[in-house]
């Protein structure tokens, strides 16, 4: 769809006519999540991980876009103020859109928001938020077309036409269309301009600069006329599409360059500024996030971060050669001291990971036809897990490479592999793991501890990459096995993601042979002085038999297991299990589960050894979820109480109560505690 000529340069929102539904997007949702604690990691994780993934110094030298005069690629994060009359050219008509949606909006947050957007078109002050790369392509494609689709280099038309699409696959760190939604909800009015230039000595399309502003409101309505939520500050061709603007068209890069103190002159790249940001968003913040999410990459030289507070002039350049520096500065906050001190020994293990050519501890490959279990024979042998113990109490730092199978289900398998760096805590104590794929950190990847180490568990070989890419949802912390992009499309998927899940702390268990949580086995491990503590040694501790507790058989003979509740019965099922009240009287006739009993039921998948009930985590399962089918007899499934591995449930009549449960992983063996009543005697 071709322009042929310019009519003016301001904000269009189109008219709803009667085929357009009324929508609202929900894309914010995507990144409310546990590990995104502020508006600063959204937008940190975001533009970094698009940026890094449009590095031009990674084309290939024949591509027309190559160019590996800037690298790492750099970012540049920048909070200041500009005077609302200065850009009331670019803004000002914007504000009977954003009010119009008011009555659009249901009971509380109608008055809510109303009352907030008026307050901000009175500030004499915009708060702004300004977004830069370097040594990057910027966004390729035809700036005059608004409709093709294609894959390659056509990145303009799905930043700005589409919503929910993008060119980018699982192996890139990025891949959902929805995470420009960022850009939108940084801003309180929902409302971005960007400006881009093209890498390359002459690409397609020309250089640049090009600029647009792009608004995502809700559907409204002024005067008789109905418009649609989406809005565009750009040139339109009789109301037929809107474009972005080249300097020959307009001067809106010009002006956005000044105004918002851009740092871009003739660089390639891309450029966002969004203004009316909460007073919460600071540079400081800027500075924690890019620490928190990508410290590992700066380190490793691949990124350089520059975040500058155009208020106070403060600025932190954080790279390979400074990182630890400003670490030590943030340190001093006693609120995030401890946050600080566990990224400080992530980093430095990254650091050895990348410079101290760490020799790896080579695992066995996991056989192709099975259900990846760390307890395999195959993975972990005895020359290994000897080679471990004796890492485990040696060095304070070793790693160890873990091959695995990628097989899809439609045939096909790629072998690949990940590494696991472990680095000894100061002090023991525990500690989560960090995952970073391809230089992104999986924030939510594991909720499950180790103890006594740091570690660092690293995907960066293809096949693996991809198929844990398609295993993220829009936010990019985590690992699902139901997404579209994985859900079916690899044999025994589900659970390579739980053996990754689990990698830090089942090394350390299966090294034991014992299967618990990651403490070390040595005869002297636990009265080793801590160099840098000052204390004593343990003193070796006597039992009530006069010798040492260790080494008495008869403490050392474990107590019997208390016994199973007679009154239960249990059935095997493919995919789960049933349960039934099958004795109910005591030797004196009284009933053992009187009616109106409530029972809790938990649930995890069986290990080799441990506790499978303290190494359940989220995401085995969930029976709160649709694919989970639970049907009860003679009693009540308490659905609001039942989630996770937890199951609530109430016998109405105990002599006609079965339980029946179904939806686990079929290749897995489900352990089952005893019933727990929750009310009753």
């Amino acid at each position: 769809m071709k322009r042929e000529k310019e009519d003016t340069v301001s904000w269009y929102f189109p008219k709803r006519t009667p085929n357009n539904k009324a929508t609202e997007e929900h894309g914010a949702e995507f990144f409310a999540t546990e590990s995104i604690k502020t508006a600063a990691d959204s937008i940190v994780r975001e533009f970094v991980q698009n940026s890094m993934d449009a590095s031009s110094s990674k084309l290939d030298p024949a591509d027309p876009y190559f160019d590996d005069s800037t690298k790492p690629v750099r970012v540049c994060f920048g909070v200041g103020q500009v005077n609302k009359n200065d850009i009331e050219n670019e803004f000002g008509a914007i504000w009977e859109h954003v009010l119009a949606t008011g009555p659009s909006l249901d009971g509380g947050r109608q008055d809510t928001y109303l009352k907030r957007w008026k307050k901000l078109q009175g500030f004499p002050q915009v708060r702004y938020l300004t977004i830069e790369d370097f040594g990057t392509t910027g966004l390729r494609g035809n700036p005059d077309d608004a409709m093709s689709d294609a894959k390659e280099n056509n990145e303009m038309y799905y930043f700005i036409h589409t919503s929910g699409l993008s060119t980018k696959t699982g192996a890139d760190k990025g891949n959902w269309g929805a995470g420009k939604s960022t850009y939108y909800y940084v801003s309180e009015v929902n409302t971005f301009f960007l400006l881009t230039v093209r890498s390359g000595l002459e690409p397609e399309f020309g250089k640049g600069p090009f600029s647009i502003g792009l608004s995502s409101l809700r559907p409204h309505t002024l005067g008789e006329t109905q418009h649609l939520a989406d809005g565009y500050f750009g040139k339109s061709i009789g109301g037929d599409g809107v474009y972005p603007v080249s300097n020959q068209e307009s001067n809106l890069s010009t002006v956005l360059m000044s105004l918002f103190k851009f740092k871009r002159q003739e660089e390639s790249g891309l450029s966002i500024v969004a203004p009316y940001i909460p007073e919460e968003l600071t540079a400081p913040e800027l500075v924690m996030s890019v620490l928190r999410n990508y410290g590992v990459v700066i380190v490793w030289g691949d990124l350089v971060v520059e975040v500058k507070d155009n208020e106070t002039n403060e600025s932190w350049q954080l790279s390979s050669d400074t990182i630890f520096e400003v670490l030590e500065k943030f340190a001093e906050d006693e609120n995030i001291k401890k946050e600080i001190s566990e990224l400080h020994a992530v980093l430095e293990l990254a650091r050895w990971a990348r410079e101290g050519d760490p020799e790896f501890v080579e695992l066995g490959l996991h056989r192709r036809d099975a259900q990846p279990k760390w307890s395999s024979p195959e993975v972990l042998e005895e020359p290994q897990k000897e080679k471990l113990l004796e890492l485990i109490n040696g060095p304070n730092k070793f790693a160890v490479r873990v091959p695995v199978s990628v097989v899809l289900e439609g045939g096909g398998s790629e072998d690949s592999h990940f590494d696991v760096y472990f680095l000894a805590a100061e002090g023991g104590g525990s500690v989560i793991p960090h995952f970073y794929r391809t230089g992104l950190r999986i924030s939510e990847a594991s909720n499950e501890s180790v103890r006594k180490f740091h570690s660092l568990v690293v995907i960066d070989d293809k096949p693996l990459v991809e198929m844990l890419g398609d295993a993220e949802p829009p936010s990019h912390v985590k690992w699902e096995d139901q997404t579209l992009g994985f859900r079916g499309k690899y044999k025994y998927g589900p659970s390579w993601l739980t053996f990754v899940r689990k990698a830090a702390r089942e090394i350390l268990a299966q090294a034991r042979h014992d299967g618990s949580d990651g403490d070390v086995v040595s005869k002297d491990y636990f009265s080793r002085r801590d160099p840098g503590s000052g204390k004593e040694p343990k003193k070796p501790v006597e039992c009530e038999h006069g010798i040492l507790k260790k080494t008495c058989e008869v403490c050392k003979t474990p107590p019997p297991p208390p016994p199973t509740p007679p009154w239960f019965s249990y059935g095997g099922l493919k995919d789960g299990f049933s349960l039934k009240v099958s004795d109910n009287e005591d030797d004196e006739g009284k009933p053992l589960v009187p009616d109106g009993t409530e029972l809790l039921i938990e649930m995890a998948y069986d290990i080799s050894g441990g506790n499978p009930f303290k190494s359940y985590e989220k995401y085995d399962f969930d029976i709160s979820k649709p694919n989970f089918d639970i049907k009860v007899d003679g009693g009540k499934l308490l659905k609001k109480k039942s989630t996770e591995n937890k199951l609530y449930v109430t016998v109405k009549t105990s002599q006609k109560f079965k339980l029946q449960i179904r939806g686990f992983d079929p290749l897995r063996d489900v352990a089952i505690a005893d019933p727990v009543v929750v009310d009753g005697e």
